[in-house]
């Protein structure tokens, strides 16, 4: 199967923490009760030259991630890997949700090979991926049954996990600027994305002030800004969504994590001016404040149009 694809939406755009609390909060707008019961992988302790990093959603502890890069690998590749977890509730439970990635770079961080696990108290899935140039050959597992996608970019496609060392490996000169095809396997998406080198800052993380290269990745209207050493390790990142990640060592990161949790379905929720009666089949709604140039939304559920 051919399939090209491109998401169209800013706020997918971020490094693996803000993909995986976007990738929630679709979890809670369109949960369903669970077509099987699946139980959750045990957190991966990952040996020797990690980075690990809390995730906050204004200023609340919801989760953490975990990374390791390996060089000088037959070949010259490189291998990494990422585990990453996000506590959150859904109407009263607590919810969990973890993502696993191993992957095989090229000795630039180019993208060859990746395997990517999602678990969640609903749902599991695992996609492999193969590199071919421009092309993504993809197979994808879920429910017991198992599909094949071919993906087309315009530039070589790099993932939200390597897309730091991969800049950090060209030239982190201020006002460098990189337009990157960006593949997310939490959505399944592509993106069209600019890189811009900004410079060195000093950034304050729980273990004291160290110096950082600002990026700011663009997309459309959207911004999001890492910061980076020289070797592309990530030391914290900033996104319009009150999102922030930050470099802790292991005790902080795996600890401090609101005993209530942060209920996304009341965060992400759109106000109404009035209730919607429960006995409505079909509601209209008319949306504003954002900008919806060049979004597209048709489904068996709900359909976007122009204002009337």
């Amino acid at each position: 199967m051919s399939l090209e694809r491109r998401t169209r939406h800013p706020i997918r755009i971020g490094i693996a923490g803000f993909g995986l609390v976007i990738l929630a909060v679709v979890i809670v707008r369109y949960h369903r009760p669970p077509v099987e019961s699946l139980p959750l992988p045990a957190p991966v302790a990952l040996a020797g030259g990690q980075t690990w990093l809390g995730i906050y959603y204004k200023g609340h502890k919801i989760g953490d991630t975990v990374r390791k890069i390996e060089q000088n690998l037959p070949g010259g590749n490189v291998y990494l890997t990422d585990h990453s977890q996000l506590l959150f509730q859904l109407q009263g439970e607590r919810r969990r949700i973890e993502t696993q990635l191993n992957a095989v770079l090229g000795p630039t961080f180019t993208l060859r090979h990746f395997v990517f696990r999602f678990h969640s108290h609903s749902a599991r899935y695992e996609m492999e991926g193969e590199v071919f140039g421009r092309r993504i050959d993809l197979e994808i597992s879920s429910a017991g049954e198992v599909r094949r996608e071919r993906i087309h970019l315009s530039k070589e496609p790099v993932l939200l996990w390597n897309l730091a060392p991969y800049v950090a490996a060209r030239d982190l000169s201020a006002g460098k600027r990189y337009m990157l095809s960006l593949f997310d396997p939490l959505v399944l998406g592509t993106s069209e994305i600019t890189v811009s080198v900004v410079g060195e800052e000093r950034i304050r993380t729980p273990q004291g002030s160290m110096a950082a290269i600002r990026l700011d990745i663009s997309y459309d209207e959207a911004t999001v800004s890492s910061w980076i050493t020289a070797e592309g390790g990530i030391v914290r990142e900033e996104s319009p969504l009150g999102i922030v990640m930050v470099r802790e060592d292991e005790a902080h990161a795996r600890s401090g994590f609101s005993t209530e949790g942060v209920d996304l379905l009341l965060e992400t929720a759109v106000p109404l001016s009035r209730p919607i009666p429960e006995d409505r089949e079909r509601i209209v709604l008319r949306l504003g404040g954002v900008s919806l140039e060049g979004f597209t939304l048709t489904d068996d559920r709900q359909r976007w149009a122009p204002p009337f």
